[in-house]
C-alpha cells in the first residue's frame, strides 16, 4: 500500500478533532518556507559521492574493518 493510501486510512479512522489537528498540522508543513539545510546537505553528499567514484574496494567493509580493530 503506498504511503498515500496507508494516510487517507489512517485519517478515515480518527475522529473529526483529531483530523482538526492532521490537517493544522499539514498547514503548517506547508507555511514553513524550503529547509536550505537539506539542499546544502544533498550537495554535500554529491561531492563525497564523487571523491568515493576514485576509490575502489567496498567503503562499508573498510568501516567494518574499523570497528572490529576498534573492539
Amino acid at each position: 500500500m503506498r504511503i498515500v493510501e496507508q494516510a487517507q486510512a489512517e485519517l478515515a479512522s480518527l475522529p473529526a478533532s483529531e483530523v482538526l489537528v492532521v490537517y493544522d498540522l499539514i498547514r503548517r508543513l506547508k507555511a514553513q518556507p524550503p529547509d536550505k539545510t537539506r539542499q546544502t546537505a544533498s550537495k554535500a553528499y554529491l561531492r563525497v559521492r564523487r571523491a568515493l567514484r576514485k576509490c575502489g574496494g567496498n567503503l562499508s567493509d573498510d568501516i567494518q574493518r574499523g570497528r572490529d580493530e576498534r573492539a
